[in-house]
C-alpha cells in the first residue's frame, strides 16, 4: 500500500515539477561552460588572458573606476575585477543590468556588449527564477525540494531484490524492450545521478529560500557576518582600500569583487582570490577569502581566509562551486553538466 501510494506521488510530482526540473536541467547545462564560451566569442575578453599570462599588472581601483564612471551619474554599486581573464570584469552601476559597464582590467577599455552575455543573463534568469522574478524564484524553490522527493522515493522505489549484485544498480537491461525498458533506463541512470541530483537540490535551495540559507549556516556553524560600523560620514577612498586589499597575497593579478556600502554608516564588503592557485586557501574557483573594510580608511576591520574558516565555513563559501562541480575541477563541472541533461531524460521516460 504504501509503496503504491509512493509511486503514484513519484509520478503526479513527475510530470508537473519534473516539467520545471527539465527547464532547470537545461538551462543549468547551458550555463555549466558559459564563461569559456564567452572568451570564445569575445576576442577583447580573450585578450585579457593573455595580459596575465605575460605577467603584466591591472590598473589599480583608484586608476579604473574613474575611467569607468567617466560620462555616468549613476552611483557604482559593485565591481568586479577578475585579472585572469576567467569571468568577465564588470562595473555594476544603479539601474539594473542596463547599466553595467563590462571592461578589460587592463587598459580600462570598455566594451560596448559582450557578444552572448544576453542570451546567458536570460537563461541565468530562467535557471534561478523562471524569468518570473520573485514567484518564480519559489517555484523554482519548491521543484528543487521535489528533486529531493524525487531522489530518495526513486531510490526506495527501484530498491532490487538482489540488492547485492552491482549490475542490478548500475547495468541498464538493454535487451528489454517497452515499459519494461524505460523503467531499466530510468532507474539506472537515476542511480548513476542521485548523489548528484542531492547535491544540486541542497546548494540551490540556498539561492531560493532566505529559511534555508540561515537553517544551513546554523547547521554548518557558520557564524554570522561580524556587524562593524563606521562613520555616517566615511566616503569610499580607493587609494586606502586598494592599500589594503594589494597587501593580500596575489590579490592584485587575481580577483576582487567589491560590494559598495548602500547605506552611510556600512562596511565596505569585499571577496578576494590570489590569482596564483598555489597562494588560494583552496583548491577550486570559489575559494574567496571574506574581507570587511573601512570605506574611508581602508582598515581591515574583519577577515575570514578561506583556510581557517573550518569546514563548515568553506562548505558555504563553496556552495556555488558545488552546484556548478567546479568544486571538483574541470570532471566535476561535466558530470554536473550531464546530469543536468539527464533531467530531460527523467522528464521523457516518467512520461512514457
Amino acid at each position: 500500500m504504501f509503496k503504491n501510494v509512493l509511486f503514484q506521488l513519484h509520478w503526479l510530482l513527475g510530470i508537473t515539477a519534473g516539467t520545471i526540473l527539465a527547464i532547470m536541467g537545461l538551462s543549468g547545462a547551458t550555463l555549466s561552460f558559459e564563461d569559456e564560451l564567452l572568451r570564445a566569442a569575445n576576442p577583447g575578453f580573450a585578450a585579457i588572458a593573455e595580459h596575465y599570462d605575460d605577467g603584466q599588472q591591472p590598473l589599480a581601483l583608484s586608476e579604473l573606476v574613474p575611467l569607468l564612471q567617466a560620462g555616468s551619474e549613476r552611483p557604482l554599486q559593485r565591481l568586479r575585477v577578475d585579472a585572469t581573464g576567467q569571468r568577465p570584469s564588470v562595473a555594476r552601476f544603479a539601474g539594473g543590468k542596463d547599466h553595467w559597464v563590462y571592461f578589460n582590467p587592463y587598459n580600462g577599455e570598455r566594451f560596448s556588449h559582450l557578444r552572448g552575455q544576453a542570451l546567458f543573463d536570460f537563461v541565468e534568469d530562467l535557471h534561478r527564477h523562471l524569468a518570473a522574478g520573485e514567484r518564480g524564484k519559489v517555484v523554482v524553490g519548491s521543484c528543487a525540494i521535489a528533486l529531493l522527493f524525487f531522489a530518495l522515493s526513486g531510490l526506495y522505489l527501484r530498491w532490487p531484490r538482489r540488492w547485492w549484485h552491482w549490475r542490478s544498480w548500475l547495468a541498464v537491461e538493454w535487451k528489454r524492450s517497452g515499459r519494461g525498458f524505460l523503467w531499466s533506463l530510468h532507474s539506472v541512470i537515476g542511480t548513476w545521478v542521485l548523489l548528484i541530483y542531492l547535491m544540486s537540490a541542497l546548494t540551490g535551495l540556498w539561492w531560493s529560500f532566505d529559511w534555508y540559507r540561515s537553517a544551513a549556516n546554523s547547521v554548518l556553524g557558520v557564524p554570522p557576518p561580524a556587524k562593524h560600523k563606521v562613520a555616517p560620514d566615511a566616503v569610499l577612498d580607493l587609494q586606502h582600500v586598494e592599500d589594503t586589499l594589494y597587501a593580500q597575497p596575489g590579490v592584485r593579478s587575481g580577483y576582487i569583487d567589491l560590494r559598495l556600502p548602500e547605506k552611510p554608516g556600512q562596511v565596505l564588503n569585499v571577496r578576494v582570490m590570489s590569482g596564483d592557485p598555489a597562494l588560494r586557501g583552496g583548491h577550486h574557483d570559489r575559494a574567496h577569502d571574506l574581507l570587511q573594510l573601512d570605506p574611508a580608511s581602508g582598515a581591515l576591520l574583519d577577515a575570514r581566509p578561506y583556510e581557517r574558516q573550518g569546514t563548515g565555513g568553506k562548505l558555504a563559501t563553496s556552495v556555488f562551486a558545488l552546484h556548478s562541480g567546479s568544486y571538483f575541477g574541470l570532471p566535476g563541472r561535466v558530470v554536473v553538466m550531464l546530469s543536468s541533461l539527464a533531467m530531460c531524460l527523467f522528464f521523457i521516460t516518467g512520461w512514457m
